[in-house]
């Protein structure tokens, strides 16, 4: 079993350099798109097919594990429906009012990826532990990628990424934004707390 620690950042970055190809349109990290409670953590949209694969990252195997926990996201994954909760109402007699009752409806959720893998530390999981509608994808402790267990397509539709996307890279470059200025702020807030200006900057050290 490879030896080597990752963290999430660390495997996103190697399948940032392993899809920096020309055949590749996006590359996106953590983002809800799928789901509002469903975060991808690796993103590739092909530039011919426009399909689009989700990478799952797990670090340990028991966070593969509880990751089947999410059984919504899995169900939609597979059979591409989720349960919704819906509400009937039941006359009592007695008090004469209409009680509500919930059930759940099954619905069909097209929005989906077109594949779905697992990319793990080399043999951390085995391929026969994920389930048959997911792929496997080692790194190994050169920080290369690797598939293992090539993905079966989920369906082949091309889903309308566009929007979405750009509604997404808006919202990070608003938010780098604002953090860009609060972060100048402070600095400006800094130098007049210790009187601090251009000219009385110390000056660079030259050798002799």
């Amino acid at each position: 079993m490879n030896k080597v620690k990752y963290t999430e950042k660390q495997i996103q970055d190697a399948l940032e350099k392993h899809y920096d190809k020309s055949g590749i349109k996006y590359t996106v990290s953590n983002l809800y798109l799928f789901k509002y409670n469903w975060e991808t953590d690796f993103l590739v949209v092909q530039k011919a097919s426009k399909y689009c694969y989700e990478i799952e990252i797990k670090t340990s195997r028991a966070d593969f594990f509880n990751d089947f926990k999410k059984t919504e996201k899995h169900t939609i994954l597979k059979e591409g429906t989720h349960q919704v909760k819906k509400y009937r109402y039941k006359y009592d007699p007695v008090t004469k009012r209409n009680t509500p009752d919930h059930y759940y409806e099954t619905q069909e959720w097209k929005f989906r990826p077109n594949r779905f893998y697992y990319c793990v530390p080399e043999d951390l999981i085995k391929p026969e532990e994920v389930p048959d509608y997911a792929g496997l994808m080692y790194i190994n402790d050169t920080n290369k990628i690797r598939i293992v267990k090539e993905a079966t397509f989920l369906h082949k539709e091309k889903l309308e990424l566009i929007k979405p996307l750009c509604d997404k890279f808006y919202y990070y470059w608003k938010n780098a934004r604002s953090a860009n200025l609060i972060l100048e702020k402070k600095i400006n807030e800094y130098k007049e707390t210790y009187n601090i200006s251009e000219s009385k900057k110390p000056k660079k050290f030259k050798e002799k």
